[in-house]
């Protein structure tokens, strides 16, 4: 715990030495005024990032096993055949928002989908997301990787409903000739899809939903870190359409 004093136009920091021990493993702190306002930057800690990547190596591993155990079960939908499912968006709209201000202009393009469907309903997938914007006059872009989870009902005709989270990405906001950036996202998508014979396999329509949160957007000048305040929201709506594979 520190106690701050203000003599003149400097901040002193006063650390008890029995505390020591606990700010070597907290990222360092600095506050300088200008004026009238403070400006807090901190540097950069390794626990953010630490944390983050640990998350997803749990996630990837209790993913596989979660699917290695499905895989072997007999959910409702058992017996349905494999399926390799292909997902385009054709029809797009969505929205950067900074402080409760949303995007002038904005464009969301997404890469193709996957998607795999098991005999037993279960299924999983990967989507990515891009997105371009301008927020109270400063430019915006973010991207996001997606790992999707859903649960096929039917066999001919069928409808699919599933999950999404945002596990890795990046923000870049430019403003006043300043440029934060951050990897550090939460946020996640529901869809539905319905399902249909063609040609062999499937016909696909469906509708996405998606909605992530970019926090702790810095700005790194080689000696100190700006976080800035405010995250950035990046909301998108589309139409989907694809084909699917049977095996």
């Amino acid at each position: 715990m520190c106690r701050i004093f203000q003599d003149g136009s400097r901040l002193t920091w006063d650390r008890q030495p029995a505390k020591a021990a606990m700010e070597t493993a907290m990222p360092s702190f600095s506050c300088q005024v200008l004026g009238a306002p403070y400006i807090c930057m901190a540097s950069p800690g390794f626990a953010s990032t630490d944390m983050h990547d640990g998350m997803r190596r749990i996630f990837f591993t209790g993913l596989a096993l979660l699917l290695g155990f499905l895989g072997n079960g007999e959910g409702v939908a058992a017996g349905i055949d494999w399926r390799l499912r292909m997902l385009m968006p054709t029809q797009e709209s969505g929205s950067l928002m900074d402080n409760r201000t949303k995007s002038t202009s904005s464009s969301t393009t997404s890469e193709l989908g996957f998607h795999i469907v098991l005999s037993n309903g279960f299924g999983f997938g990967a989507t990515g997301l891009r997105s371009k914007g301008t927020v109270n006059g400063n430019s915006a872009s973010t991207t996001s990787d997606n790992v999707d989870l859903s649960y096929t009902f039917g066999q001919r005709w069928s409808v699919t409903l599933g999950v999404g989270w945002a596990l890795t990405g990046k923000a870049t906001l430019t403003e006043s000739s300043t440029r934060y950036d951050t990897e550090n996202l939460r946020g996640g998508a529901g869809f539905a899809l319905l399902g249909m014979p063609f040609l062999g396999g499937e016909a696909l329509l469906g509708f996405r939903q998606s909605r992530v949160r970019y926090l702790d957007l810095k700005y790194d000048s080689g000696s100190t870190t700006t976080t800035r305040a405010n995250p950035l929201k990046a909301d998108t709506q589309q139409v989907l359409l694809g084909f699917g594979f049977l095996f």
